[in-house]
């Protein structure tokens, strides 16, 4: 089924190439995208940036993040607890005290 969904067509279609970056939107995505928006107030200072590009913007965030996420991510929760570089950081720390109270002497 898989060698179906991406054919010359397809691939045409959902070309990328152009664009500043892989998640900005193209011509006919922004179409579909540009009536939900709410208009910019008549009142106030007017928009300092078109709305496609606030909407690039915030897709490229999330293509990052999501992307981030679903790959080789690493939270202090992946690593488990280490003691050895526990330790080793209060040593580094308190070797730290003597030298700063000697620059401050200076």
């Amino acid at each position: 089924m898989n060698s179906l969904m991406w054919t010359a067509t397809t691939r045409a279609q959902h070309r990328r190439d152009g664009l500043r970056f892989a998640s900005d939107l193209t011509g006919p995505e922004w179409a579909v995208i540009e009536p939900l928006p709410p208009p910019p107030a008549v009142t106030g200072r007017p928009p300092a940036w078109p709305m496609r590009e606030i909407v690039n913007a915030i897709f490229y965030v999330l293509r990052g993040s999501v992307a981030w996420l679903g790959r080789k991510r690493r939270l202090a929760k992946d690593f488990g607890a280490t003691i050895g570089s526990a330790v080793a950081f209060i040593y580094a720390a308190t070797a730290m005290l003597p030298i700063r109270r000697l620059a401050r002497c200076a």
